[in-house]
């Protein structure tokens, strides 16, 4: 009994050795809230003002800028010159067809008994002449006559499946001072349709051509 109550006792006081100690818990001081005046005067003299960075001078441009303005320079000049020739003939095809449509308004609004065919077939074929004479020397073109003359107009066409002459259109321009017959209405008008059609099929062969300086002079 006494050594049970030993063993008891000192397990109790080991019991109580071994409880951990409980520490004091520390509160921690509050910050200040507010910095004093003389400490924000300090730091606001301390502060400095954003510096920018330095803007970037635009020239001279970089090289690349350089290459793409003469490129563009250069396709403009080259457009310029290919577009050029084509307004040339473009005026000129608009003035020759405007003097075919003079001639046909003036012949339309005669009478019909006074109607001077052989006249405006002249003017028609004179028209024709002049339109060459453009492109062409005159020793090549004023000496044309009859078939010679029918087989120059046809050929300088871009028309391949038939010629745009008819044969009576050709006849009234070879033969037109020499009929005594009165020449149907139908036939001029038939004519002057036809010269329309190869004012804008004309184009200029390059036998006989005069210079590039002569020609849109």
């Amino acid at each position: 009994h006494t050594t049970h109550t030993t063993h008891t006792t000192q397990a109790s006081n080991t019991a109580q050795t071994s409880t951990p100690t409980t520490l004091p818990i520390t509160t921690p001081t509050t910050l200040p809230t507010k910095l004093p005046p003389n400490v924000q005067a300090q730091l606001a003299s301390e502060l400095k003002d954003i510096q920018l960075p330095e803007a970037v001078d635009g020239w001279p441009p970089a090289p690349g800028w350089w290459i793409v303005t003469l490129l563009m320079l250069f396709s403009v000049a080259y457009a310029i010159y290919r577009l050029k020739p084509r307004w040339r003939r473009y005026r000129q095809r608009r003035y020759w067809l405007q003097q075919v449509h003079a001639l046909h308004q003036a012949y339309s609004a005669q009478p019909k008994a006074a109607q001077n065919a052989v006249q405006t077939i002249d003017q028609c074929a004179a028209l024709l002449k002049r339109i060459l004479l453009t492109h062409h020397t005159r020793d090549s073109i004023a000496k044309l006559t009859g078939d010679d003359w029918i087989s120059r107009l046809t050929s300088e066409t871009n028309a391949t499946a038939n010629r745009i002459f008819s044969e009576i259109s050709c006849t009234l321009l070879v033969q037109s001072r020499f009929q005594r017959d009165a020449i149907p209405h139908e036939h001029v008008e038939q004519l002057l349709t036809e010269t329309k059609n190869w004012i804008h099929a004309y184009t200029p062969q390059t036998r006989d051509m005069k210079t590039t300086h002569t020609a849109t002079r």
